[in-house]
């Protein structure tokens, strides 16, 4: 997952953690992911012993984020599998092996803020309807609209006959979902529903969703 501003990238692990690097770092020099020609100048002084204690004090001090455009979260005792952002990327969604919704807080990456359990088994897909609402795509084969924060599953949009789901797509014009099964089959589902944006629509929305 990328940032709008194509600045920073997201990457989840079956290892349990968040990783998060800024992507601008790879520009920059004396960083783990570039490569550049020292600066250095012959003709200016090197620091004293003590100027190059302060220095590497200075350094020590800083974040791994501030040093190298880079940081990761504690290991959350679960894989996860898939990630999203939300609420105007204020928040940022990840799918776990144990079926939990993990909720990280912008900014705040070493610990998740809230999490959403329910799904009966792994979430291995997640795409996003807009801001507050997404589609879990899980192993026991259904994909699922859920909204977050405050946390609901809404219903189930289809399924593939108890086959994992592994990757969910819009079509061009977001009017169709595609899903994508161990069953070897790409299944089309109608997003109509699911682009309802009048509040007076709600319960015509709802109940083209079933419950499982």
């Amino acid at each position: 997952e990328v940032s709008s501003d194509g600045n920073t990238l997201f990457a989840s692990s079956a290892d349990g953690t968040l990783s998060v690097f800024d992507l601008r770092f790879v520009h920059r020099k004396n960083t783990p992911r570039s490569v550049t020609l020292p600066d250095v100048d012959p003709r200016k002084p090197q620091p004293t012993p003590r100027e190059q204690a302060r220095l590497h004090k200075q350094k020590s001090q800083q974040s791994s984020w501030d040093k190298f455009g880079y940081v990761q979260s504690d290991n959350q005792d679960d894989e996860l599998l898939s990630i999203v952002l939300i609420k105007q990327s204020k928040k940022l969604l990840c799918g776990t092996q144990q079926g939990i919704l993990a909720i990280f807080s912008y900014g705040t990456w070493g610990d998740i803020s809230d999490r959403f359990p329910g799904h009966p088994q792994s979430i291995d897909a997640l795409l996003k309807v807009d801001e507050d609402t997404v589609l879990t795509g899980s192993s026991d084969g259904l994909v699922r609209a859920v909204q977050l924060l405050p946390n609901a599953l809404l219903g189930v949009l289809g399924g593939h006959d108890g086959f994992p789901v592994e990757a969910l797509g819009w079509s061009a014009g977001r009017r169709v979902v595609g899903s994508l099964s161990h069953d070897e089959h790409i299944r089309l589902w109608d997003a109509s529903l699911l682009n309802e944006d009048d509040d007076d629509d709600e319960e015509e929305v709802m109940s083209g969703l079933h419950f499982y």
